[in-house]
């Protein structure tokens, strides 16, 4: 059963990226339809979602703590299919601009309470694997959908991608609700062999309890170390990742002179960078704490070492050749910062406790923040150095160094309520 969980909440991760990307590939055509200028466009696909996901991390999970994953993600998936559905039905810019925001509200408590469900159903060993496959699930499902809007809008309608895209989540929510349960102790296919797998060695404290207040305050997780840490790695990781859909492009037209066929067939390679970085980076992270034993090593200690080796990739992307070298680099970067996703819902699952849903959230507003915020000051910087797309490469370099940086001083054995 707790394979199945693992199957079925990358299956939601997967879902809510068909969601993200509609508007990207079908961005032409809409503007056409509604008659919107790009500044508008960019408004929509920009702050329409990351404003809303961001500031609802918390919310949502703190409803998953109160009240179950069961309950809160079946109704977030419900909406999130309304509002992907209701895209296809808007007359203009702020009709648009509500509908994903609607999408945004509704996927803020996904991925915290995700992380809820992995700490009750994984055992410490798998939960690296269990980080790396919802991170993974999160890039096929954005690269599927990205394929998919183009090859429908050969034949459909934009408005009915909306709503063909909206259908998957609903069938998912059905499906959940029916036979998923929060705790392995409740779900009637778990047996006694299987929940001593799943207990494993963790600690009695470690995990939420659903509808408890055990969780320490905001005030005294705002006073941890800890805590900045973790958010700050994932900020700047965050950053680093967004530049690959938005960006990236852009300096393969300007630094190597490709076409924007070419740049689109390049940037999915570093997408799917992504998605094998994460699954060998859970994998890993799993197999060293089984050989070592120590949290460090296979948390922090893991995480500053290929976020490291990312920045030197990129780092030599700019000492780069040729076109063929630079992407070898770029894509080996876009490997090794994949790797270090799974190490964050290992740390935020053991540090955080009953704390969890405050921790995760925090952590992941702060890394869309950073990823919302990535894009302006790429341009800022290509502004300030007239124009060198060359030198970008060396500026993600320092972020990834920052975020490296960060993972240097977390304790993942001890918890942020201690």
């Amino acid at each position: 059963a707790r394979h199945i969980v693992l199957v079925v909440l990358c299956a939601a991760a997967m879902i809510a990226y068909f969601s993200r990307n509609i508007l990207g590939v079908a961005s032409d055509v809409i503007q056409q339809d509604l008659d919107l200028s790009d500044d508008q466009m960019g408004l929509v696909m920009g702050w329409g979602f990351f404003l809303s996901y961001s500031f609802m991390q918390i919310p949502g999970g703190l409803l998953g703590a109160r009240y179950g994953s069961r309950y809160v993600l079946t109704s977030l998936a419900i909406i999130w299919a309304i509002g992907t559905a209701a895209m296809g039905a808007t007359v203009g810019f702020w009709t648009l601009f509500v509908a994903y925001f609607v999408v945004g509200i509704a996927q803020a408590g996904l991925f915290p309470c995700t992380t809820i469900s992995f700490s009750h159903w994984l055992s410490p060993g798998r939960r690296g694997f269990g980080g790396g496959s919802l991170t993974s699930s999160m890039s096929v499902g954005g690269a599927v959908a990205l394929a998919l809007t183009g090859f429908l809008l050969e034949s459909v309608s934009w408005r009915w991608i909306c709503v063909i895209f909206g259908v998957p989540a609903i069938l998912w929510a059905i499906g959940f609700f029916i036979w998923f349960r929060d705790r392995p102790e409740e779900h009637a296919e778990v047996n006694e062999a299987e929940l001593e797998v799943i207990r494993g060695d963790r600690p009695h404290s470690e995990g939420v309890t659903r509808g408890a207040s055990k969780s320490a305050s905001w005030g005294t997780l705002l006073s941890k170390p800890v805590m900045w840490l973790i958010c700050g790695q994932q900020f700047f990781r965050a950053a680093g990742y967004i530049f690959i859909p938005t960006w990236f492009p852009r300096y393969l037209r300007q630094t190597w002179d490709v076409s924007t066929d070419e740049s689109g067939y390049l940037s999915s390679i570093a997408l799917w960078s992504v998605v094998v970085g994460a699954v060998v980076g859970g994998a890993a992270v799993d197999w060293i704490l089984k050989r070592t034993g120590s949290r460090w090593l296979s948390r922090p200690g893991f995480a500053l070492a290929s976020t490291s080796a990312c920045a030197i990739c990129f780092f030599l992307v700019y000492l780069s050749p040729s076109l063929t070298v630079a992407m070898v680099l770029f894509s080996a970067g876009a490997f090794c910062q994949a790797m270090a996703a799974p190490c964050t819902f290992a740390v935020n699952i053991e540090v955080g406790g009953s704390s969890l849903p405050k921790l995760y959230s925090t952590m992941n507003m702060s890394g869309n923040f950073g990823a919302a915020l990535c894009p302006f000051v790429v341009a800022r910087f290509v502004s300030w150095t007239d124009g060198a797309w060359e030198l970008v490469p060396v500026f993600f370099c320092g972020v990834y160094v920052a975020s490296a940086l960060c993972w240097i001083f977390v304790n993942p054995n001890r918890q942020i309520s201690d």
